[in-house]
């Protein structure tokens, strides 16, 4: 079996990593494994409860300066000594048998350096149901025949290590949207991940229904730099044609899952916001361009 190196950014959420930290030790305990975390800039220490883990066999302990989550990601990939690299966010639990079947996905695919596992949210809440309704219809209608996805979320996401040396894999000067463009990196060159249904990871996000909701205009806005290179690579940014399958997967998930009631309608009103807040960046938000200038390089802007 595989070694693997789990790389959990964190700032300031002790309580959700916690959670997270339990399952990533406790789950199928035959997969050697260690866990990375690395603290963006916390303004709080690790409570005393988890200072006994830190610094043990299992767990390392990496503090930045505030730099982003990308940059935390990348950081942790410098640390990484293990065969596979997961990237796992610090609001998830992993399922029972989630590592066991990412290793045998590992081994039987020799040829694969990249591997999205499955994401689903918790049922029990609107912000679960809405989350479990959003990602599934995405991975649903993103799947190829041929076992591969056209999707990358970096809350679950593994990645074989001696793809990533050498490299600063995440784009850090993107606040959000730096996964896609991971996925366009791998789709560049040839190399798609390979989708692992049997994987589970919870996605566990501790918001208020309408938070969660116009959390997506935050996204929308703060994806834009992303979109703009995105636009550059044909087949990352969804088509027309695809995001109306995903829609029609969202309402075929919700009628087989007896989702509550309101959540189709609050993913699309989450969605539609999003939208919003794309069309808010491309009128107003500040589009940087590096240019060199004699013997430095610049990032100019509109006035």
């Amino acid at each position: 079996m595989c070694f693997l190196n789990i790389v959990v950014p964190v700032r300031d959420r002790w309580n959700w990593l916690k959670r997270c930290l339990e399952s990533l030790v406790q789950t199928d305990p035959s997969i050697s494994r260690e866990i990375i975390v690395v603290d963006d800039g916390s303004k709080q220490r690790p409570p005393p409860e988890m200072r006994s883990w830190v610094g043990s066999s299992t767990i390392k302990y990496v503090r930045q300066v505030p730099l982003g989550v990308a940059a935390a990601r990348n950081r942790g990939v410098s640390c990484a000594k293990g065969d596979i690299v997961l990237f796992v966010d610090s609001d998830c639990k992993l399922r029972t048998n989630c590592l066991l079947n990412l290793a045998k996905a590992v081994h039987s695919y020799p040829d694969d350096v990249a591997f999205q596992l499955r994401i689903i949210g918790d049922m029990r809440t609107y912000v679960g149901a809405m989350e479990n309704l959003r990602v599934t219809a995405a991975q649903q209608s993103l799947r190829t025949e041929d076992g591969y996805i056209r999707y990358a979320n970096t809350s679950a996401f593994g990645i074989r290590r001696s793809y990533l040396d050498g490299t600063e894999f995440f784009d850090t000067s993107v606040a959000r949207g730096e996964d896609s463009l991971v996925l366009m990196k791998l789709a560049c060159s040839g190399r798609l991940p390979r989708y692992v249904p049997d994987a589970i990871v919870e996605h566990l996000p501790e918001y208020t229904p309408w938070q969660y909701i116009l959390k997506h205009f935050c996204i929308g806005y703060q994806t834009g730099p992303a979109r703009q290179k995105l636009r550059k690579s044909q087949g990352i940014l969804m088509s027309p044609t695809q995001r109306w399958k995903m829609f029609r997967q969202l309402r075929e998930i919700a009628a087989d899952e007896s989702a509550l009631v309101l959540c189709p309608s609050l993913v699309l009103l989450a969605y539609g916001l999003e939208v919003f807040g794309r069309l808010v960046y491309r009128i107003w938000g500040i589009k940087p361009g590096r240019t060199r200038v004699l013997s430095t390089f610049v990032d100019r802007i509109t006035r």
